[in-house]
């Protein structure tokens, strides 16, 4: 069969080596025991790079998931500073798991094990990883698939896409009493944490997150307008935030401390360039106030409930001035 050669190898056994040639594409070879099998190889491979599949696959059988996941970390990681360090976290998660794994035998079987993994797998304190999380980790993973696919040339398909993520059953709606603001509030105060108070303030009248908050420096805060403006938020968008009396007033005091405008206002300690860490101190707040069940993360929850209840309010008002005669308005 022409681009089939017989060959009588040294230990007399003979072996059939097929040459695959289609014009505007390299050579391609390789050698059998069998003639059956080297036809049909050949007669597949020929279909396969005239239809342009061939060195796709052989491109995925090449890598490794690890090799593309170190890739990644090095050339792609270092341009999303946003959310780089829990991103770098996952994929060291994923290297872990699936490294040593050929890209073509990434599966969404495979990946439907290590997700389920995921989500029972014990981490601090005996918990497990909230639904939200794990989608997180799916989704750095398949943002590696979609570069390999759209940029390297290494898949030709992105196989996270076909796993379900988790259902998003951990929603909260935990919100602060007005005594348990108080009682919150009054344990901050007595916080060795100097930076406590006037963080929980800043999230209790604008309702930013915790991150938010702690990464904040001088040059976001304008005293005079009053307005705290965030360039890099979650969801990638420049926020401005106004401030109320009692934030405004102890901005001004933390801000009349001498800080260069790149400077941290809650500065950790130990590097001056990180922001302080006030999860312990938060939680021996919260576990004085005797209030239950309590993330710092539920003082938005609070924020929307107080806005929810003040735009009822103005609702309200509204339907009353409405319902009135002009007349009954100035009487």
């Amino acid at each position: 069969m022409k681009g089939i050669d017989k060959r009588i190898n040294q230990d007399g056994s003979i072996s059939y080596r097929a040459r695959v040639r289609v014009k505007g594409h390299p050579p391609v070879i390789k050698t059998f025991n069998s003639l059956t099998i080297a036809k049909k190889w050949k007669k597949d491979t020929e279909v396969d790079i005239e239809k342009g599949r061939y060195f796709d696959t052989i491109e995925s059988q090449k890598h490794t998931l690890s090799e593309a996941i170190h890739r990644y970390i090095k050339s792609i990681l270092p341009g999303k500073p946003k959310d780089a360090k829990n991103v770098h976290r996952h994929l060291l998660w994923w290297n872990r798991e699936l490294g040593h794994y050929s890209l073509d035998c990434i599966k969404p079987s495979l990946l439907v094990e290590k997700k389920e993994l995921l989500l029972s797998e014990l981490i601090k304190k005996g918990k497990t990883r909230s639904p939200a999380t794990v989608v997180r980790y799916i989704s750095s993973l398949s943002h590696v698939f979609t570069i390999m696919l759209k940029e390297w040339g290494w898949v030709t398909e992105n196989p996270v896409r076909k796993v379900r993520k988790p259902p998003l059953s951990n929603h909260r709606t935990r919100f602060l009493s007005e005594s348990e603001k108080v009682q919150l509030l009054e344990a901050c105060q007595k916080s060795s944490c100097k930076f406590l108070y006037i963080a929980v303030i800043l999230a209790l009248s604008t309702g930013m997150r915790y991150g938010e908050i702690m990464k904040l420096k001088k040059r976001d805060i304008d005293i005079e307008r009053g307005v705290i403006t965030l360039e890099e938020t979650k969801n990638g968008d420049t926020r401005s935030i106004p401030l109320v009396d009692a934030p405004l007033t102890l901005l001004k005091e933390r801000l009349a401390v001498t800080l260069e405008p790149e400077a941290l206002l809650f500065p950790s300690s130990n590097n001056p360039e990180k922001p302080l860490d006030i999860r312990s101190s938060w939680e021996r707040a919260v576990k004085l106030a005797n209030i239950v069940d309590f993330r710092f993360h539920d003082l938005r929850h609070t924020v929307a409930s107080y806005l929810a209840k003040l735009n009822s309010i103005r609702k309200k008002t509204l339907q009353i001035i409405n319902s009135l005669k002009f007349s009954h308005i100035f009487c």
